[in-house]
């Protein structure tokens, strides 16, 4: 109710910027909140590695595994959306009881968990781990999914989340745009240096792992670092 008032308040929308300020925005909302900008810095580096992982499971799984249009799609698309509502009742219990940080400090492990099942597939050629790592992500979405709409709210001000909003899709929209084209372009290049589809997807794949761990750790970190904060401030109280 207090973010909804806030909202509606008439001083509030003479602030809230053009499309064109946007990058503006997303700059003093960095500047200002330090801790929303680790988080946002975590959140980059984690969703880097994720989407760094399909389009090379796309050219694998055609290359590789000599799969068709439809067990690609069940592998990539299918198993995931299918099977990532019944994780979110899981993952809904967790965000109402605990701050996003924390929740992420948990829930991101799973997407980690993922990549790591993809890179094994391609490596020991194991279509099961493939399978495994779809599962994974299914997981992965289901929480992903909640904390995407709700997470910003527990560091905004009622007044400004909409700017927290802004500033988190457009550092998505920056990542999602940049980490498919890197993934493909080092995927060929390795290629060009006479490595195996096998062994240049499995090394953008580990890139693609250690940017999501380190993601997921510095998650970890600033939840530690926030909690310990937290409690010298209620030890003076």
């Amino acid at each position: 109710d207090g973010v909804l008032a806030a909202e509606r308040d008439p001083a509030v929308g003479r602030r809230i910027g053009r499309p064109w300020q946007g990058p503006a925005i997303v700059w003093k909302v960095l500047r200002k909140d330090a801790r929303f900008a680790q988080f946002m810095g975590c959140m980059f580096l984690l969703g880097f590695g994720n989407i760094m992982v399909v389009p090379i499971l796309v050219i694998v799984l055609r290359d590789q595994f000599s799969y068709g249009y439809l067990a690609s799609i069940v592998l990539i698309s299918t198993i995931p959306y299918l099977l990532m509502p019944l994780a979110v009742p899981m993952w809904a219990r967790l965000l109402d009881r605990a701050h996003v940080v924390r929740f992420r400090a948990i829930h991101s492990w799973s997407f980690c968990g993922a990549a790591v099942c993809f890179l094994l597939g391609v490596v020991l050629h194991a279509p099961a781990m493939l399978v495994a790592g779809s599962l994974l992500l299914a997981v992965g979405y289901g929480g992903g999914s909640i904390a995407w709409n709700l997470g910003h709210v527990d560091f905004s001000p009622p007044a400004e989340t909409s700017q927290y909003m802004a500033t988190h899709v457009t550092l998505n929209g920056v990542r999602g745009l940049i980490a498919p084209l890197f993934a493909v372009a080092m995927y060929e290049r390795l290629r060009a240096w006479n490595l195996d589809v096998r062994e240049s997807a499995s090394l953008v794949l580990v890139l693609a792992v250690v940017l999501a761990v380190a993601g997921a750790a510095g998650f970890v970190w600033l939840n530690k670092s926030m909690s310990a904060i937290a409690t010298m401030k209620r030890s003076h109280v």
